[in-house]
């Protein structure tokens, strides 16, 4: 079943289930809630995270240099070596508090834990994609924008 909803302070992007995760478009993010839990984590030359949130997912795809804050703070490259990358890993399973895309190219994923990863703005390449829910898909650009298909 699906309805609309109408949102004083953001158009909602996608529509569908009462549950579940949504984005919402502000004046200068897209936010996304209903979020859960880091369910997956793979490193090829690059990083995917992939958030649930019900029955819905958005797959993270990092492609350059991040930061990742917990009980340090590390800057990894996703096409580094592989061993470097071992700080993500206590990523996985962790509940998620929020995920944000910033229409000026970064994006910002923050854990309940107090753990966060922030991926900025990268000059020569497409820093990262944002795949779902749905068919929402947000690009970083190079030099900061965001391309995005949200219907």
């Amino acid at each position: 079943m699906f309805q609309r909803i109408k949102r004083l302070r953001g158009r909602l992007v996608n529509r569908g289930r009462e549950s579940g995760m949504r984005v919402i478009e502000r004046a200068d993010r897209w936010s996304f809630t209903g979020l859960e839990e880091v369910d997956t984590l793979r490193f090829d030359h690059a990083v995917t995270v992939v958030v649930t949130g019900g029955p819905e997912r958005a797959e993270i795809r990092i492609e350059t240099r991040f930061r990742l804050a917990a009980r340090e703070v590390w800057e990894l490259e996703p096409d580094g070596e592989t061993a470097s990358l071992a700080p993500v890993l206590p990523l996985l399973r962790q509940r998620v508090a929020r995920l944000d895309v910033l229409k000026a190219g970064a994006l910002e994923l923050d854990l309940v834990g107090g753990a966060s990863l922030t991926v900025p703005v990268s000059e020569r390449y497409e820093a990262f994609t944002v795949a779902g829910p749905g068919q929402v898909l947000l690009v970083s650009m190079p030099g900061g924008d965001v391309a995005a298909w949200t219907s």
